[in-house]
């Protein structure tokens, strides 16, 4: 005799029991009546989607579809025990499914609304599926930046990135490494009522910190930490050099670290900190891929910054955000107490600027020419190491330097760099400058 692999309308579905009422209001929904009033707006394309029937036997009322990817499908829906809106993950992949599913139960020690973290509330499984009920928030932080269509001004960079750390010092209380931190992964909770209120979402790569594994290649290419190119040992500092990305990229609207591979990445990282030291370089298990012996070399003269304290707050803590050595980067706990966290009064937002959330502020070109963009601050100032006419030697008296983009002992190079940098903003150069833009000789010997 066959029997049907899905739980009948009075099975229990992981916590959720579907009595009469339920299954009567399923029915009215179903039909288009929904108690007296017509059906709920739906997406056009939910008629013809094969789990919008699984979500209704397990208690849903479904809306929308939010979001179609690779990884799953995530709905709005009503909880109809709850009668609240909710969000509805739907994921194919079991085991995947099952691993996210450990990490939100792990973060259910942590309190999560504090820790700007997303609520997972259950989880309900069918043969081919797996449904993850979350909380529902409001927009996804990459839509609302797309709205602005221009840079954020610093104030509201410095909640956003407060929150962020927040999150990354719970993680790392109870030594979770989140793997995927960028701006469509961190969303608005309400932006009408609590403006800029942000949670971190996604944990579907998240693991434990004793789960990482040197070598594994993991990030997208803007967010992933040159240790992790570079094949070394990993720990939570991955997470803190992806945030340093995000928050730069939101300040200058682009990529910090341009380059369409992974070698062109590891480039434009040069460019900005100067050459990795050599005990990583050493360790690497990748380092050939990017790197070759020769001769000792001078590195770029580092030069100061000017600008508002603000901006040099911002820049200070970016550079120890960016560390391109892990062991030396800022963690969660001591970037919180940063001056650019802790401070109060942004000059750099106000100016004669055009409006902005009901006040005015300074747009990219309207700030004071002193100032620079953060770009140009990044290029001189991104390397406390960077000094002229230093040298990095190895026991045999040779140097590991760039394969394809070398740091030049030409100071007309730095200016070079900077209206590189510049130009990012502006959409009119998109790849790092090559050896020859810069005037710069071949490396090889």
């Amino acid at each position: 005799m066959l029997t049907s692999l899905a739980p009948s309308p009075t099975e229990r579905v992981t916590g959720l029991q579907l009595d009469f009422f339920t299954i009567l209001t399923i029915w009215a929904f179903c039909s288009g009546t929904a108690w007296g009033q017509s059906a709920v707006e739906m997406d056009s394309s939910l008629s013809e989607d094969p789990l919008v029937p699984l979500l209704e036997l397990s208690g849903y009322l479904v809306q929308k579809t939010l979001e179609r990817g690779a990884f799953g499908v995530v709905y709005q829906c009503t909880a109809l025990d709850t009668n609240k809106t909710v969000a509805v993950k739907a994921l194919s992949h079991k085991e995947n499914a099952k691993e996210e599913i450990s990490a939100l139960e792990q973060l259910k020690k942590l309190d999560l609304d504090k820790n700007n973290l997303v609520r997972f509330n259950r989880h309900f499984e069918f043969p081919n599926n797996i449904f993850l009920e979350f909380e529902k928030l409001d927009m996804e932080l990459l839509e609302l930046v797309q709205s602005f269509n221009r840079p954020m001004p610093l104030s509201e960079i410095q909640m956003i990135t407060q929150q962020m750390l927040v999150a990354l010092n719970a993680l790392k209380s109870i030594k979770m490494v989140h793997r995927d931190i960028k701006i469509d992964n961190i969303m608005l909770v309400n932006h009408q009522l609590h403006p800029f209120k942000v949670k971190l979402i996604d944990f579907g790569l998240a693991c434990h910190v004793s789960e990482l594994n040197r070598g594994d290649i993991f990030y997208n290419l803007e967010g992933r930490a040159p240790e992790i190119s570079l094949g070394l040992p990993l720990n939570e500092a991955v997470d803190m050099w992806a945030l340093g990305c995000l928050v730069a990229s939101m300040y200058i609207a682009k990529f910090i670290y341009s380059g369409a591979c992974e070698l062109g990445k590891m480039g434009a990282i040069v460019q900005l900190h100067g050459q990795p030291d050599e005990q990583l370089l050493n360790t690497g298990m990748y380092t050939k891929r990017y790197f070759h012996r020769e001769s000792p070399s001078i590195a770029m003269t580092r030069l100061g910054t000017a600008g508002n304290e603000d901006t040099r707050a911002f820049v200070d803590l970016l550079k120890r955000m960016l560390q391109v050595d892990p062991g030396k980067r800022i963690a969660p706990s001591e970037a919180l107490r940063h001056p650019f966290i802790t401070m109060k009064y942004f000059p750099s937002d106000f100016s004669s600027g055009p409006s902005y959330h009901g006040k005015t502020v300074a747009s990219q070109n309207d700030r004071p020419p002193s100032l620079g963009t953060l770009q140009e601050d990044l290029a001189l100032c991104m390397n406390d190491e960077l000094t002229a006419a230093s040298e990095r030697t190895t026991e045999n008296n040779s140097h590991i330097s760039a394969e394809t983009l070398p740091v030049s002992t030409n100071p007309s190079s730095q200016l070079s760099l900077v209206q590189w940098l510049k130009s990012i903003s502006t959409g009119s150069l998109e790849h790092p400058p090559t050896a020859a833009s810069l005037h710069m000789g071949c490396m090889k010997l």
